[in-house]
């Protein structure tokens, strides 16, 4: 009888072995992917900041080019653009992003 018991402890901890074993193996891929997932997700985040900066930048010009423009610094550099142009095209990018 102890015999018997002690091949299905043996038994019993050699399954438990091969089943840790098996879960080993998916759980250190998923870690690897976990930092490569990680290491991209943080370029994403400088990508996505350095474009947000540089569109608030660009969003600034833009908005001196027209204040300026409107004060008739800028008419003999552009003539080609009227005023109505310009207010029409500021309004309808204002009313089309809201």
């Amino acid at each position: 009888m102890a015999k018997g018991k002690s091949k299905n402890k043996l038994s019993d901890l050699e399954e438990a072995y091969k089943i840790k074993l098996s879960l080993e193996a998916p759980e250190e891929l998923w870690n690897e992917r976990a930092e490569g997932h990680e290491d991209k997700a943080k370029e994403w985040t400088k990508f996505l900041i350095f474009t947000v900066i540089a569109l608030i930048l660009a969003l600034v010009v833009l908005i001196l080019v027209i204040h300026y423009y409107s004060l008739n610094i800028f008419k003999n550099e552009l003539p080609f653009i009227s005023e109505s142009f310009v207010l029409i095209s500021a309004i309808s990018f204002f009313y089309l992003h809201y």
